[in-house]
């Protein structure tokens, strides 16, 4: 399951930016159903949580890099935090919905406060990639130097 984090991490990002610019652009221009952006939210919350359940799997592999750790534990609680707090936020706009309370503030600072973790989250994946190589396969990584290669000029 790990190897499928990588891929099904880009949906809830996509779903929740895309979820807040359609939400911004809603208060501005109200012609927009107010729904759109919540549906693409909640779409977005579930896939977070299968993000995760691939992301616990990536975890144990990643684990053993050398000097991942620290980056990892943050990475984790933060992927963590993001299906909790987008799982919590598509609830209370669910129930401002159902009851047609208009509380924009309120909807704007959840999508914008959940765009701005799932980025946050995201970076902190992307630097787990980049520089520990995780996700790669041992010896794959496009940084690392063939075996071929010798270090040693003399």
């Amino acid at each position: 399951m790990a190897e499928y984090h990588p891929f099904l991490v880009h949906f809830p990002i996509a779903l929740i930016l895309v979820a807040s610019v359609l939400r911004i652009i809603n208060e501005i221009n109200p012609g927009l159903q107010r729904g759109i952006p919540f549906l693409l939210l909640c779409i977005g919350a579930l896939f977070s949580l299968f993000a995760a359940l691939a992301g616990d799997a990536a975890y144990s592999e990643a684990v053993n890099i050398p000097g991942i750790q620290t980056d990892l534990d943050r990475h984790a609680s933060l992927g963590s935090l993001m299906v909790w707090l987008s799982l919590s936020g598509s609830f209370v706009l669910l129930l401002l919905l159902l009851k047609q309370i208009k509380m924009s503030i309120l909807e704007i600072l959840i999508f914008v406060g959940l765009s701005i973790g799932v980025l946050l989250t995201g970076f902190s994946g992307g630097k787990l990639h980049r520089e520990f190589g995780a996700g790669f396969a041992p010896g794959k990584h496009p940084l690392a130097m063939p075996d071929s290669v010798s270090h040693d000029k003399n």
